[in-house]
């Protein structure tokens, strides 16, 4: 099983990259957020303030993250790539994701894009609640509010509009990425992605040097 990990700030297109790589070339692509989302969705109160937390741009429990991570790996055939988002998010984590994966991941893929054009990026998205499709200027959907591929109505997130919110997420990153980065490249390769271009000039190079199984 091929691991690869996705790197960036909030907007800079994992969720995009990783959703056109599963329909595309069949990987899994696991989301810390969808997970966490998934799990906590009418859940219990205490799970409904994890779901809070995140929404507001803190961290899930460590326990918590790299259980649902672990849970969602077991389900995964042999011999299939994952493609893993928010995964880790403090270079301190590094030894627990490997621990969880088993080995260390193939690669990594680190987007990067002016903050500017990520918190842009962030305001102007909109999902879909049903599939979790992504939307936005460079990927707009055919009918407006409307999903393409389910036909559901599309939202955007509170998160998404706050500016609290979103630039605690950024604050967060650039404080830890240049440490989470010289960790992963002592373990596995490191790809760095202009992720200004198109989603598919993106996935094109992405494409051209993860390891694919």
């Amino acid at each position: 099983m091929a691991q690869i990990l996705l790197l960036g700030q909030h907007g800079s297109g994992k969720s995009t990259l990783g959703r056109e790589l599963a329909r595309r070339d069949h990987v899994l692509f696991l989301s810390a957020g969808e997970l966490i989302r998934a799990e906590t969705a009418g859940g219990s109160p205490s799970l409904r303030r994890i779901a809070d937390d995140v929404a507001d741009g803190k961290d899930a429990p460590e326990e918590f993250s790299y259980g649902l991570l672990s849970r969602a790996l077991s389900d995964t055939p042999s011999g299939r790539t994952v493609v893993l988002d928010g995964y880790p998010r403090y270079a301190t984590q590094i030894a627990r994701l490997n621990e969880v994966l088993g080995r260390p991941p193939e690669a990594a893929v680190l987007l990067e894009a002016p903050t500017e054009l990520l918190v842009h990026r962030s305001r102007t998205r909109a999902i879909c609640p049903d599939c979790h499709e992504i939307y936005g200027e460079m990927i707009a959907p055919t009918r407006a509010g409307e999903c393409d591929l389910c036909g559901g109505g599309l939202i955007n997130r509170p998160e998404d509009d706050d500016v609290d919110v979103i630039t605690r997420r950024h604050r967060v990153w650039q404080k830890e990425a240049h440490a989470i980065v010289l960790g992963l490249e002592q373990l596995s390769q490191v790809f760095r992605i202009d992720a200004s271009q198109t989603p598919q000039r993106v996935f094109e190079q992405v494409r051209e040097r993860i390891p694919r199984q």
